[in-house]
């Protein structure tokens, strides 16, 4: 059997005719870039996150970048976050001027709000966690820490589309979202969209998004063409009705290799119980991961490493002078993750060989 680690086209073909209907209707208004549709979807998916304001662009990496600059963050500023995610996260922090401060992490593969105080400083302005994986972080915690040192916090709900932290759907305080197609919510190109309840930061972010623009041809900041296309913005809207479902399917395939995997050699991850985790990506650990891919790859099953180098160690981020085992357990945890095939049109008998063929595996 061959199972390919996602497979993308299943989304449009169950919803073939409504997504087709919607790049008609973009086609034909002869308006392709931020309007009506990409309105709708900021109404729609900031209510569906429980936020008041939520505005797109075009890409994730822009969305935390706007996100930095309409929370005021400036060149010498330092941000803590963590060195176990995509590039994005702290790209978005270096292309704002400021210093991302790497702290350690939790099993669960985000950021240990225990190891966050000793690293906070005087330049210190913001904590930024990441759902990595679509697990929340310790918000509780997070939360907590930014009130007694006065620090902003932004959210990379990335991977988070739909999960939920204490019954309520992240971002708790403000957050970004990538859009891009392997997304639990994603388009057939790049977007994303920032989340906010302030209507000051909403008002920065539709500046910066537009070349600085407070009105037209008048620029009162150095901004980005960071907008987002109307055909991008249409298809999300008609995914976004079946993104709980979606969801829900991702979580049953979860819990099925969760409690089926019995391989005392593969270890399955955490799952915190105040979270709903979506699984945008599931993440196993295995001591000889090269012995492990290989053996599942001459079985048919895809996998991949999400991501196999932190942050601190590549070499767009060296003058920053983090060495190897500087974060000796993020180190420890990315040499060993493994990420399977999970989606929420793989079926039965795909997930069965999955776990068939994970449990029958050796040294």
């Amino acid at each position: 059997m061959k199972i390919p680690f996602i497979r993308l086209n299943d989304q449009y073909q169950e919803l073939k005719m409504e997504i087709d209907g919607q790049i008609k209707d973009v086609l034909d208004s002869g308006i392709y870039v931020s309007n009506r549709k990409n309105e709708s979807l900021e109404k729609e998916f900031s209510s569906f996150c429980g936020k008041k304001f939520g505005l797109t662009c075009n890409g994730g990496t822009a969305a935390l970048h706007l996100a930095l600059l309409s929370c005021g963050i400036k060149p010498g500023d330092e941000i803590i976050t963590t060195a176990n995610t995509f590039i994005a996260t702290t790209e978005a922090i270096a292309h704002a001027g400021a210093k991302p401060v790497f702290v350690e992490i939790k099993d669960d593969f985000t950021i240990d709000p225990d190891k966050i105080e000793e690293k906070i400083t005087s330049k210190t302005k913001m904590i930024l966690p990441v759902h990595l994986y679509g697990q929340p972080a310790d918000m509780d915690k997070i939360i907590s820490i930014a009130s007694r040192h006065n620090l902003l916090i932004l959210e990379d709900c990335s991977q988070a589309h739909g999960a939920t932290y204490n019954g309520k759907r992240v971002p708790i305080t403000r957050g970004a979202f990538s859009f891009y197609p392997t997304k639990n919510l994603g388009t057939i190109g790049e977007g994303g969209i920032v989340l906010t309840d302030e209507q000051a930061e909403l008002d920065l972010l539709k500046s910066y998004r537009i070349h600085g623009m407070k009105e037209k041809h008048n620029h009162v900041y150095i901004g980005y063409n960071y907008k987002m296309g109307e055909i991008e913005a249409a298809v999300l809207s008609e995914k976004l009705k079946k993104l709980d479902e979606w969801n829900e399917r991702r979580r049953s395939i979860a819990k099925r290799y969760s409690t089926e995997i019995k391989n005392p050699l593969v270890q399955v991850p955490v799952e915190d119980n105040r979270s709903k985790h979506v699984y945008h990506v599931y993440c196993l650990r295995v001591k000889d991961r090269t012995h492990f891919q290989t053996y599942l790859h001459g079985l048919g099953i895809d996998t991949q490493i999400h991501y196999p180098t932190p942050i601190h160690l590549q070499g767009a981020f060296s003058y920053l002078g983090y060495k190897k085992e500087d974060l000796p357990i993020t180190e420890q945890i990315v040499s060993e993750i493994v990420s399977l095939p999970i989606y929420p049109h793989m079926n039965k008998e795909e997930v069965d060989y999955v776990i068939e063929k994970i449990n029958a595996y050796s040294k």
